[in-house]
């Protein structure tokens, strides 16, 4: 594979995930023009910037709303501890087990995250988005808590909602 290909490679891998999410698309799209920068591929650079720009403002208003969902699942998975512990080998703010950690990986096509990257929160919240941008493009939130805790019953279903509602709420009021 020449400069080239490893670029074009590149360029899609984002675009790809441009699509899929904003937010973790802001990031990817920083991470690979790094990479080009240092690679002085300023074609793929200029293609990168303006990708990361029409997807940044389209994002904003869902990302306010997604970040709730997350903050209002991180309060019921852990209570916003990040070295919570379960009892099925989870851990950190959102109960990330090897498993998903393992998923995150295959989805992005390399290994970025590690076991460790569990205690992390905003590691955690990342492979969160990394699992529901590929399950869940549409962010439903019902869709999402299935996806995350599939054998959960419907009070913890219930628990996550109330307190994603809550946080709209108070969000709401601090606005008047």
């Amino acid at each position: 594979m020449d400069f080239r290909d490893k670029s074009e490679s590149l360029f899609w891998t984002t675009f790809a995930i441009v699509v899929l999410s904003g937010a973790f698309a802001h990031i990817k799209v920083e991470e690979e023009r790094a990479k080009a920068k240092e690679s002085k591929d300023s074609v793929y650079i200029e293609v990168a910037d303006s990708i990361s720009q029409d997807c940044s403002c389209e994002y904003e208003e869902e990302d306010k709303e997604w970040n709730k969902f997350i903050k209002a699942l991180i309060l019921i998975e852990s209570g916003g501890k990040h070295d919570a512990v379960g009892t099925k080998d989870d851990v950190g703010v959102l109960q990330i087990t090897p498993i998903l950690v393992d998923d995150a990986n295959r989805i992005i096509g390399y290994d970025k995250y590690t076991y460790e990257d569990r205690y992390d929160s905003v590691m955690s919240v990342e492979m969160f988005n990394v699992i529901q941008s590929y399950y869940n493009p549409t962010r439903d939130i019902h869709l999402a808590l299935k996806i995350w805790n599939s054998k959960a019953p419907v009070s913890y279903h219930t628990k996550v909602i109330e307190c994603y509602e809550m946080l709209k709420t108070q969000k709401n009021e601090k606005n008047l």
